[in-house]
């Protein structure tokens, strides 16, 4: 599998070190300094891949970093969730369409996300993965994306056509725990992993599907495994509670479609 070292290195920098705008600044103001545009309550990537509703607030120091192909959302209390969107070039897309769906998208995490996180978190390691082969098949209608018609159009440069054909290839669930690498202040377990020897290990739900020649990573950090005092979750629930709220973070996205059809929203009923 072809490496994509420089892409993933820009998430890694932005997951950790990012230059951020405000959640909601004023349409499309240059100031933002994003490379992405904001319009009202949505982030639309460059070159309108794709378009999602902003999950965070600025009241709640919510704030939005990008590069080319990631953007990170976050604020100060518990809200760090990152879209990277990877186009594969020819060796790629052949790679993803003669190997079995599951495989490719496990295999693009453990071996281009995984080492990079290894290297940033020593001891990092995936826990646990999950192949759904309906979930981006499930969801019903164009929903947001005909709401919004010419909205959608005007920033994405696109029209309405057919349902990309990745949508019947199914998504991973990879679930990653961090030594060391939340992104949040984490009074209650630093102390614990005073008292351990050990740096607080944080948890990330991550979600890896494509559309269109793209590798979209969905990515998500369990904010309560290291804000409670008493936390006691078992990974199961863990990984139950992460599914959920990357799954509503994958039916808020419109994608745009592969020759000039528009963005396609995963809208659930």
């Amino acid at each position: 599998m072809a490496r994509l070292s420089p892409l993933l290195l820009a998430l890694i920098s932005l997951l950790c070190f990012p230059s951020t705008a405000p959640a909601q600044p004023e349409a499309n103001r240059p100031s933002t300094g994003l490379l992405g545009t904001i319009e009202r309550d949505h982030y639309i990537a460059p070159g309108g891949l794709y378009r999602v509703k902003i999950p965070v607030l600025p009241e709640l120091g919510g704030s939005i970093s990008d590069t080319g192909n990631v953007v990170v959302f976050r604020d100060d209390y518990s809200t760090h969730v990152s879209i990277g969107a990877f186009v594969l070039d020819a060796t790629q897309r052949w790679e993803l369409a003669t190997t079995e769906r599951e495989q490719y998208l496990t295999a693009f995490f453990a071996m281009l996300v995984m080492p990079d996180f290894e290297k940033m978190f020593p001891g990092s390691q995936i826990e646990t993965t999950r192949f759904e082969p309906g979930l981006l098949s499930a969801a019903e209608g164009v929903g947001a994306a005909e709401k919004s018609g010419s909205e959608t159009r005007r920033n994405a440069g696109t029209t309405k056509g057919a349902v990309p054909d990745d949508e019947a290839g199914g998504a991973v669930f990879c679930f990653t725990l961090l030594p060391g690498g939340s992104m949040f202040g984490t009074p209650f377990a630093d102390a614990r992993a005073a008292r351990e020897g050990r740096p607080p290990v944080a948890k990330r739900g991550n979600l890896i599907f494509a559309q269109n020649g793209v590798v979209y990573v969905l990515s998500i950090e369990l904010s309560e495994r290291l804000h409670s005092r008493n936390y006691q979750k078992t990974p199961e629930e863990e990984n139950a509670l992460l599914s959920q709220r990357l799954t509503a973070l994958l039916h808020s996205m419109q994608f745009a479609g592969a020759t000039g059809t528009s963005p396609r929203a995963h809208a659930t009923k």
